[in-house]
C-alpha cells in the first residue's frame, strides 16, 4: 500500500500562494481548517518567502463592513520561482 505524504499547513498555504491565489484567514479556515493564518505566514516569511499583506474591506454576516488582511505572494518572487523551474 502506498504511503501518502502528509501536507503541512505551511505547505498548503504556500501551494495556494504559488498558484497566484490571494488568501484571507477565513478562506484558510474554511478550506483547510487553518486557525492561525498569520502564524503560518510568519513561518513562511521566516523561510524566505516574500508574502505581501493588504488590508481589505469585507462584509460580515450582519452586512457590516469589517477590515481583514489578504495575503499574496510578492510578484517578484512569483516571477523568480516560475522562471527557475
Amino acid at each position: 500500500m502506498a504511503r501518502r505524504k502528509l501536507q503541512t499547513q505551511c505547505d498548503w498555504v504556500l501551494a495556494q500562494l504559488l498558484k497566484g491565489r490571494r488568501l484571507t484567514a477565513k478562506m484558510a479556515m474554511d478550506e483547510r481548517g487553518i486557525q492561525q493564518m498569520g502564524a503560518r505566514v510568519f513561518e513562511l516569511r521566516g523561510m524566505g518567502c516574500y508574502i505581501e499583506s493588504t488590508g481589505i474591506k469585507v462584509l460580515n454576516r450582519y452586512g457590516e463592513i469589517c477590515h481583514v488582511v489578504e495575503y499574496r505572494l510578492a510578484r517578484a518572487q512569483l516571477l523568480r520561482l516560475t522562471h527557475t523551474e
